[in-house]
């Protein structure tokens, strides 16, 4: 959903099989968002950062060359819970997943929940552990659900046994196991805040460093878009000109750099096409203003959900992220969690900008 000050939210995922792809985005190639869920998510929280959708890669060679360059962020997005016994070496199971970025875990009467996402498997086996069994059995399961991502293998009959008959996939029950993911969007302001939230959340921006942002739009702060309403006519004319021209010059330094960073890279360092444009574009973003555009795959935990609009859908939140965080908070009740928001309500902000969130 858009809001009234350019800002918009829309619902992407919510754990079940369908990964919906928001209209902005535009249409996938036939070879592209192939796969279970997973992996189309992840697939599209790539596409995002690349601004790649309905171009490139297919969707397996796409996951091989982010599982080639490192790029394990977009895998952080999906999640699954998976239920082990008690019996499995009890507290020392445990102990074995603390400390584990992307994991939560949760002890029951009859074992303990870990709930995961792909980053954790492939960071667990390219960087080493003596925890084997447990390490298959995130494995196992992982490659069940997204073997794209994670490759299918063979493990001793014994511990292929034991996964079988000792673990399982089970739904999450908890706010803590259920996740969400929105497509956001907003000005690079608005990202610069929306990145503070780093527990038990996953980002993937739009990269000013592979995307041409010659010609995208800026956003006015919703403070702006107000005072612009209630201004006199030639007030409103002298500023819309200050912000025309700051545009306008903004651009052509960016387009202008853009190209003789590239040329010269080429023509004088022997930089290849590819990474000299990625070069320059890099460098020439400096001189776009805050307020341009950006798009992000955002996912969270419902409890993350819930500590973030409690933070930016209030009184002293910024009023643009406010207004992004309204706009999440109605593709929220859409998902198939509605419920979890079913005591909170929307209420006029008391600076008269948009509306906050109060949960009852």
């Amino acid at each position: 959903m858009q809001s009234r000050y350019g800002t918009a939210a829309y619902l992407v995922w919510d754990g079940g099989d369908e990964v919906r792809i928001p209209d902005v985005m535009g249409k996938p190639a036939e070879n592209q968002m192939q796969g279970t869920p997973g992996e189309r998510l992840s697939e599209l929280a790539g596409r995002v950062c690349y601004d790649s959708l309905g171009k490139g890669r297919s969707s397996p060679d796409y996951h091989t060359h982010i599982k080639e360059v490192g790029h394990g962020s977009v895998y952080e997005h999906v999640h699954m819970t998976v239920f082990l016994t008690w019996n499995m070496r009890e507290p020392f199971a445990i102990a074995v997943f603390l400390n584990r970025p992307g994991v939560w875990i949760r002890m029951v009467n009859e074992g303990i929940r870990v709930t995961f996402n792909p980053r954790v498997v492939l960071d667990w086996e390219a960087f080493g552990s003596p925890f084997a069994l447990e390490r298959d059995i995130l494995h196992h399961h992982a490659s069940q659900a997204w073997p794209m991502i994670i490759s299918p293998r063979q493990v001793p009959r014994e511990r292929a046994d034991f996964i079988k008959n000792m673990t399982k996939v089970v739904e999450p029950d908890h706010d803590e196991e259920r996740w969400v993911t929105l497509f956001v969007s907003g000005s690079r302001g608005f990202s610069h805040e929306l990145v503070r939230h780093g527990d038990f959340t996953a980002i993937s921006q739009r990269s000013t460093r592979f995307v041409d942002e010659d010609g995208s739009p800026w956003i006015d702060h919703p403070l702006v878009m107000e005072f612009m309403r209630e201004a006199s006519d030639l007030e409103r004319e002298e500023v819309a000109l200050e912000i025309g021209d700051v545009k306008m010059v903004a651009r052509k330094v960016y387009a202008d750099l853009s190209e003789r960073l590239q040329k010269w890279l080429i023509e004088k360092k022997n930089v290849d096409k590819f990474t000299a444009r990625k070069q320059a574009r890099g460098a020439a973003r400096g001189y776009l203003g805050n307020a341009l555009e950006t798009e992000v795959i955002f996912s969270a935990s419902i409890a993350q959900w819930k500590r973030m609009l409690k933070l930016r859908a209030c009184d002293p939140a910024d009023a643009e992220i406010r207004s992004v965080f309204i706009e999440a908070f109605h593709e929220l009740r859409k998902s198939r969690y509605a419920d979890c928001f079913s005591s909170w309500e929307r209420k006029a902000a008391k600076d008269g900008i948009g509306e906050t969130v109060v949960a009852s």
